[in-house]
């Protein structure tokens, strides 16, 4: 398995990618996500974002199917798999999907009980935030507020440098009726400072 994903990733790292039916290669891939063997479940991640940077819109049905899988790879204890599913998402987002059509599934991982994923699932929206008007992004806010009382002080600490960037690009005014109004004022400051 390993030899045919290495054969796979070698043949997807080309910048253009010939457009066909990739539906069993994308099926084949998504069974080998849970494979037990960290370095093949991990090469298949890669190989998918691989081909979404290849074949871009062409591929944006089978990333649509992959991306709950790689979604839930975030949550992963192995840094190589966190570190293949953010590549993969950076692949597919834009050029495959609208960062604003999976914010519901974002807003999942954000909400979580694994502290790493809902760091890196608010770290990787954060490039976003420009892109996006608040009316839509409202699900991942309100999961960053939520996030900015939490135990877990890495995710107390992304959340709050999340809503400052916000605050940034959405203005303060707006963050704080909409939103902060629901923090102490002692966070609410660290936000709009």
């Amino acid at each position: 398995r390993k030899e045919l994903l290495d054969a796979l990733v070698s043949a997807a790292s080309a910048p253009k990618i010939a457009p066909d039916n990739y539906s069993e290669v994308m099926r084949s891939l998504k069974r080998l996500f849970n494979d037990p063997m960290i370095v093949v479940a991990t090469l298949a991640v890669k190989a998918v974002g691989l081909l979404a940077a290849g074949l871009g819109s062409e591929f944006s049905h089978c990333a649509r199917i992959a991306l709950p899988c790689i979604l839930e790879k975030l949550k992963d204890k192995n840094k190589g798999m966190v570190e293949a599913a953010l590549a993969a998402m950076d692949a597919i987002v834009p050029a495959c999907i609208k960062v604003a059509d999976i914010l519901e599934e974002l807003a999942e991982v954000i909400n979580c009980k694994v502290p790493p994923a809902r760091v890196h699932a608010m770290t990787w929206c954060s490039k976003f935030l420009s892109s996006l008007p608040i009316k839509v992004s409202r699900t991942i806010v309100e999961s960053a507020v939520k996030c900015s009382d939490d135990a877990a002080p890495e995710v107390r600490e992304c959340a709050l440098l999340f809503l400052s960037t916000c605050c940034s690009v959405y203005g303060c005014d707006t963050m704080t009726k909409g939103f902060l109004d629901k923090l102490d004022a002692k966070r609410v400051k660290r936000i709009t400072d």
